[in-house]
C-alpha cells in the first residue's frame, strides 16, 4: 500500500489515495450517481448502510485531488469482488482508475484472495482498464436486463508486476499532462 500512497503524492501536491471515512459518504454517492459509464438502474440498490459496512470492512479507497474526492474504491472481502471503483468524468483518464484498483486489489489479497473478480459493462473505459492491467473475461451475464461482462484476476509475480508497470505508466503520463 505504501508504494501506491508514494506514487500518488508524486503527482501533484495533495494528490493521494486514503480509506473513506463516514464524511465522504456524501461525495461518494454523488460520484455514483453521476458518473456515465456501468450506471446503476436502480440508485436505491447501494445504501448507506453497505457504504458504511464497506468503509470499516475492509475499506473503500479514495482518491482526494483538488481538496475533494475524485474517485473511490472497495473490494468486497467476502466474496473476492471489486465492489466498486468509480471516477469522477471531469477526472477519468488521469491514472486514477488504476491506482484505486490497485488499493482494492492489494485489500482483497490482504484478505487471502488470489483470484479476484468483478463486473463492468462491455465497451466501457472501465473494460478497457481492466484489460490492460490484465484481467481475462470470464463470461457474459444479464445483470438487471442488460448485458455485462464478468472478469477475473488470479494474481502471482507476473500479475503483480505487470499491474505495477501499468500504474507507473499511467503516473508518468499524468506529470506529462499540463
Amino acid at each position: 500500500m505504501q508504494l501506491i500512497e508514494t506514487a500518488a503524492d508524486t503527482t501533484k501536491a495533495g494528490d493521494m489515495i486514503r480509506k473513506a471515512t463516514e464524511r465522504d459518504i456524501a461525495r461518494i454517492v454523488e460520484i455514483r450517481n453521476s458518473v456515465s459509464e456501468n450506471r446503476l438502474s436502480d440508485p436505491g440498490k447501494v445504501t448507506l448502510d453497505d457504504l458504511r459496512w464497506f468503509i470499516a470492512n475492509p475499506g473503500i479507497f479514495v482518491w482526494e485531488q483538488d481538496g475533494e474526492v475524485q474517485g473511490f474504491s472497495a473490494g468486497d472481502p467476502c466474496n473476492g469482488n471489486i465492489w466498486a471503483l468509480f471516477v469522477d468524468d471531469a477526472y477519468a483518464r488521469r491514472g486514477i482508475g488504476t491506482s484505486l484498483l490497485a488499493s482494492a486489489c492489494s485489500a482483497l489479497m490482504d484478505a487471502g484472495y488470489d483470484r479476484i473478480w468483478l463486473t463492468t459493462d462491455p465497451g466501457t473505459r472501465a473494460e478497457k482498464l481492466y484489460r490492460q492491467a490484465g484481467w481475462k473475461t470470464r463470461h457474459r451475464c444479464l445483470i438487471d436486463t442488460h448485458s455485462s461482462m464478468a472478469f477475473t484476476h488470479v494474481f502471482g509475480l507476473e500479475s503483480i508486476y505487470h499491474a505495477w508497470a501499468v500504474i507507473l505508466k499511467s503516473f508518468a503520463r499524468m506529470q506529462e499532462e499540463p
